[in-house]
């Protein structure tokens, strides 16, 4: 399980990254749209299709990641958003065939395979990569301050909410709600964060795991309504 110490040596990681790679260009930065936003982007990296995609204020891509295009939208618009502050650790893949949006001040553990797509397969007699992929349709979203640890895998149509952790070695294919500690193969919940307490507690199954989620939507539907009393 993660604990404090493992993200405080990931955060002095981050911070050794940002020092060494101060000085670094890489030739994606000449494009005008990206240059104004200090970026740090290892000159290791394999950058394809630089012009469907949109990086924030202070975003680092760490040594030998791979962010791809893999197949030419028609929908105008970048198809990978990567957002103010976050951090992509070395060695990860970013895929994408329609959309993938990362959030605001996100940490990418190395080994990280991020895709919005997978291979299609069901053909026989036709090798499986030349028989394209299965949609065009699907959209990965990590929320702001997420932690996605080290060797996970996120594919499909899926939403990792804000302030999640995902633990090392997880298979994300199925939605992770905000506030959550998720690991395993397919990731499953088990911790959140309690409102009622203000504590992050265990979660024994879905049905506990719902009676926490009701209790947040809750709170926060009884928040906006002292908000609307308040204002008027």
């Amino acid at each position: 399980m993660l604990n404090d110490n493992d993200i405080q040596q990931y955060l002095a990681l981050i911070k050794k990254s940002k020092a060494e790679n101060r000085n670094v260009s890489h030739k994606v930065h000449s494009n005008s749209s990206i240059s104004s936003v200090n970026i740090m982007i290892d000159p290791t990296c394999d950058i394809r299709g630089v012009d469907r995609m949109r990086f924030g204020k202070g975003v680092v891509i760490q040594k030998d990641c791979w962010l791809n295009i893999a197949f030419p939208n028609p929908v105008e618009g970048p198809m990978i958003v990567i957002d103010e502050g976050t951090n992509v650790g070395r060695r990860c893949t970013i895929s994408a065939a329609n959309r993938i949006i990362i959030g605001k001040f996100v940490l990418i553990a190395p080994n990280v395979f991020v895709a919005d797509t997978h291979h299609e397969y069901q053909k026989l007699g036709i090798p499986i990569m030349h028989q394209g992929i299965t949609t065009h349709d699907d959209v990965v979203t990590i929320g702001d301050e997420t932690w996605i640890g080290i060797n996970s895998v996120i594919m499909g149509n899926v939403t990792v909410g804000k302030h999640c952790v995902i633990g090392a070695n997880s298979v994300v294919n199925r939605d992770i709600p905000d506030y959550s500690v998720a690991v395993g193969n397919p990731a499953k919940v088990v911790k959140t964060f309690d409102v009622k307490t203000e504590q992050w507690v265990k979660v024994e199954g879905k049905a506990d795991l719902d009676r926490y989620l009701a209790a947040r939507s809750w709170r926060l539907s009884e928040d906006t309504a002292t908000e609307k009393q308040e204002g008027t």
